[in-house]
């Protein structure tokens, strides 16, 4: 768990709230590329809009929700 407090107040990660709207995208998205995984998903949509770096050890996922995504895998 401390691991986990001291990842979410590094200043470059960013928290960010499931929303209505990302929640509608997250959903079009799951249904285009097949797939279930939310948080995958909710991941890729945010990525999308802002232009992230995704740091991930799941990249065959997120590469299926968005091919484009950039990611860096652990």
């Amino acid at each position: 768990m401390h691991a986990v407090n001291e990842l979410v107040r590094a200043p470059a990660v960013r928290i960010e709230p499931l929303t209505d709207a990302a929640a509608r995208l997250t959903g079009r998205l799951l249904a285009v590329s097949g797939t279930s995984d939310v948080v995958d998903g909710h991941v890729a949509v945010l990525a999308q809009a802002l232009r992230a770096t995704v740091v991930t050890s799941d990249p065959k996922d997120l590469h299926r929700l968005d091919p484009g995504l950039e990611l860096i895998t652990l």
